[in-house]
């Protein structure tokens, strides 16, 4: 009967002992699974973060895109502005030109009608 007691208290022990050691994996599997979950949901923050920054960068490039094309259409307007302004001053300046070359003929032919009028008034004298 002692035999038997014992027998039956080394079971038992060896059971208590079984099921601490389940026990303790079950923990540890839960633990692991819990930092596994974490982990993983760490990532995920993580990639949906990279995402808003990739999404903020482009979105960064192309308000940068639209400032430089804006810059150079009001880069090209002013140039042809000035342009046409440099146009409209030359113009001017060739149309002034022309009549001060009118106005000199006109006074050259002035001159000569005078000096004709005079040599033919001399030659009537």
């Amino acid at each position: 009967y002692q035999e038997m007691k014992q027998e039956m208290k080394k079971i038992e022990e060896q059971r208590r002992m079984i099921k601490h050691h389940l026990d303790d994996q079950l923990k540890e599997r839960q633990y692991v699974n819990q930092k596994e979950k974490e982990e993983q949901r760490q990532y995920f923050e993580l990639q949906l973060k990279h995402l808003d920054f990739l999404e903020a960068k482009e979105k960064e490039k192309e308000r940068q895109m639209k400032e430089k094309a804006l810059a150079e259409k009001e880069s090209r307007d002013k140039q042809l502005k000035e342009e046409k302004i440099r146009k409209k001053i030359q113009m001017k300046e060739e149309l002034r030109a022309e009549k001060d070359q009118v106005r000199r003929l006109q006074d050259e032919l002035e001159e000569e009608k005078k000096m004709m009028m005079e040599k033919r008034e001399m030659e009537r004298a």
